[in-house]
């Protein structure tokens, strides 16, 4: 590599890091605002005796924690640069594994979650795993939660030849074109405030360093589907 190429990778390395930094700043600052306002929910329909108000700010106070936990994870996960130790892994577990983990957050915003699974082996490292579904569910739920007419998420597994993909589908408006150029390409750029993009990215960074690959479709009736696909393994 010459030393003009290397300095152009340097340059397009920082540039992401620096939309990446500004895409942390404006999430971490959303669910600060989202616990803030929780918090006064919470405190007023206590000293006032609301018990309908004291739940809506627990709920707001849940919601946002679960949002402040996802984007440590995907700091941490962005900013690690190593070899996933990957294992021949049950899609049924690792599919039930995530569902619950984001069940209680499902149930929360009015969302039914479903899982739809064949059983079968796929590749990868089971934390990264977890992490990836995990992501892509709490974006589903997020979608589905803000226009969704059956308020819906399906989690399913399928083997094909040499691969298993695990697609999340809702049924809430897709995601904005521009959000997932930024979010699928080589390296991270943000598209306005929306936080979809950088939970994108972080999953399509974990798929990849399984061996993987992640790729967003809409059928036709208009709903949209994150699609993570893993090595198949035996079994």
């Amino acid at each position: 590599m010459s030393a003009r190429d290397a300095d152009e990778k340097t340059a397009r390395r920082l540039d992401s890091q620096e939309a990446f930094v500004g895409s942390v700043t404006h999430s971490l600052k959303g669910a600060l605002n989202g616990l803030q306002g929780g918090l006064y929910m919470l405190e007023s329909g206590l000293s006032n005796g609301n018990a309908g108000r004291v739940g809506e700010g627990a709920v707001m106070i849940k919601r946002n924690v679960e949002k402040a936990r996802s984007l440590v994870s995907n700091v941490l996960y962005y900013a690690k640069e190593r070899a996933v130790e990957t294992e021949s892994l049950h899609a049924e577990e690792a599919a039930s594994r995530a569902a619950a983990a984001c069940r209680e957050m499902a149930g929360a915003q009015g969302v039914s979650l479903h899982e739809d699974v064949e059983k079968c082996r796929f590749s990868a490292g089971r934390e990264e795993a977890h992490a990836l579904l995990c992501d892509l569910l709490e974006l589903a739920i997020d979608q589905a939660s803000s226009g969704g007419k059956d308020r819906s998420v399906v989690l399913s597994v399928r083997p094909l030849s040499g691969s298993v993909e695990f697609a999340v589908a809702h049924d809430g408006s897709p995601v904005e074109p521009g959000v997932l150029d930024g979010a699928l390409g080589p390296v991270f750029t943000p598209f306005g405030a929306d936080r979809s993009g950088l939970w994108l990215h972080a999953a399509k960074r974990i798929c990849e360093s399984c061996g993987g690959s992640l790729r967003v479709a809409v059928d036709g009736s208009g709903r949209e589907s994150f699609i993570a696909g893993f090595p198949r393994r035996a079994g």
